[in-house]
């Protein structure tokens, strides 16, 4: 009796050996489906034969400077400088952003445990009789069975299923990388418009300060002439006018300037008068080199997110259409048991109480009515989609790189002209302020050139601030 155990110990033990060895070629074997489906090939990015050969310029006369990738800092804004890097901390759609990669890394980790075998820890007891005993039909015993061990099951993936949506989920995990890139650049774009916008608005508030009192002084000498008899009533009236225009542009501008202090303050995540106080300071509006774009190369257009994302999503259909396509094939598990089996709990972990079982088994599509066939039809109906996608993409990529390009040089020469007048303005009131100081004109000879001076002093800066957007939006397309 003695023997007999001890040799099926042993048996056990080998025949345990042997389905561990198996199950671990198996693994071995099966790194990769036997049936991949579709090759996993990136979508060309297909551009004019005109566009791709020609290297892009900003400008004629450029000059050879590499372009500084973080661009905002040119601006020498120490304060543009701070509210990015708190935006780029505490900005929630960019922390949802990153949420969502953490999201999608994990779920890579999900798919690819899909593709492994599962090991469990069982304990089961369970208590019962049997009605049924043709011999002593008066006796029916009561059965306890206490079962504890190792369950392990694996899907064989022969077919591809389980990798496909492996492949797809880390495709969409690329994917929400470049979003959160897209979303990084979008947002350090938004903040330094708003921040442009509203330094120019500050700026704009004190010329039309400066215009209101000059129109003041122009009423106050009026009405001493009104009352010499040598100014009419009308003329008053329109002088009157002009101020009350000034005060309602500048009450308009004190809230534009109000609203972009608040907008700031979402974009850079902080609460609603965080910034408030150090924002309403005023200061200059800051200026760039914008001598800093030469021969971009037409390839820039790869460096985009959103080219990247269609990408992606695109080879993300293929690895759906792949999966679509194993559902027609025979699903293969394994499965096995080692573990104690008894009837009493004191004899369960005994040597004689070790057990194992194994078993295989098939799972093959018969009939679905159709099911597993529409599935590849809307696998493929995705898959085409997504290429028209980034096809769409490619285009409004190019569109919106030229686009950028042709503005921001219209709006170079608009400000060269802006300049030009304002100099010209500039002149006048040196030589309007020497014919009055040599008598030559009134006073308000000399208060017309100074508000011909300011309005054109606006002008300039309405050109200026159209140069720095058209700039921004241009590294903005460019995915700098």
């Amino acid at each position: 009796m003695i023997s007999y155990k001890i040799s099926n110990k042993i048996y056990l033990q080998k025949s345990f050996y042997k389905g561990f060895l198996l199950v671990f070629l198996l693994i071995t074997a099966c790194k990769k489906p036997l049936f991949l489906g579709e090759d996993y090939i990136e979508p060309k990015i297909e551009t004019s034969e005109s566009w791709q050969n020609n290297s892009l310029n900003i400008q004629e006369n450029s000059t050879n400077k590499a372009i500084n990738k973080k661009w905002w800092e040119d601006f020498q804004d120490s304060q543009l400088n701070q509210i990015i890097e708190l935006a780029l901390k505490d900005n929630h759609g960019l922390n949802i952003a990153r949420s969502r990669i953490l999201e999608s890394r994990a779920n890579v980790k999900f798919k690819k445990s899909e593709l492994m075998p599962k090991v469990d820890a069982t304990a089961t007891a369970s208590r019962s009789n049997n009605n049924f005993n043709p011999i002593n039909p008066n006796n029916h015993p009561v059965f306890n069975f206490f079962r504890t061990g190792f369950d392990a099951s694996w899907e064989l993936d022969f077919f591809g299923g389980n990798y496909s949506q492996k492949k797809a989920s880390e495709f969409l995990f690329f994917a929400n990388q470049e979003q959160e890139k897209l979303a990084t650049k979008s947002l350090i774009a938004e903040i330094a418009k708003n921040y442009l916008e509203l330094r120019f608005l500050q700026n704009e508030l004190i010329v039309n300060q400066s215009l209101k009192d000059i129109y003041q002084e122009n009423l106050d000498l009026n009405k001493a002439k009104n009352r010499s008899g040598f100014v009419d009533e009308i003329t008053l009236k329109n002088l009157e006018n002009d101020i009350l225009d000034s005060e309602s542009q500048i009450v308009d501008l004190e809230a534009q300037i109000q609203s972009k202090i608040y907008n700031i303050e979402v974009l850079a995540g902080q609460k609603i008068g965080h910034l408030a106080q150090d924002l309403k300071q005023f200061k200059s509006m800051p200026k760039i080199d914008n001598n800093i774009f030469v021969d971009l190369p037409a390839e820039i257009i790869a460096n985009r997110p959103d080219v990247n994302i269609a990408s992606h999503e695109f080879m993300a259909t293929i690895a759906n259409k792949n999966f679509a396509v194993s559902q027609i094939f025979p699903k293969i598990s394994i499965a096995a048991f080692f573990g104690f089996l008894n009837t009493e709990t004191g004899n369960l972990l005994k040597p004689n109480s070790q057990v194992f079982s194994t078993s295989a088994g098939v799972n093959l599509p018969i009939l679905h009515f159709g099911k597993l066939k529409a599935g590849i039809k809307i696998a493929d109906a995705q898959k085409e989609q997504a290429l028209i996608k980034f096809e769409e993409t490619i285009n409004k990529a190019i569109f919106d790189i030229e686009s950028a390009f042709l503005n921001y040089n219209n709006k170079c020469k608009q400000k060269d002209i802006a300049n030009d007048l304002l100099q010209n303005n500039h002149n006048i009131v040196e030589f309007q302020q020497k014919k009055y100081n040599a008598g030559l004109i009134s006073y308000l000879g000399l208060n017309e050139s100074k508000i011909q001076d300011l309005q054109s002093l606006l002008s300039f800066l309405q050109k200026e601030l159209d140069e720095n957007l058209a700039m921004i939006s241009v590294l903005k397309s460019l995915a700098i």
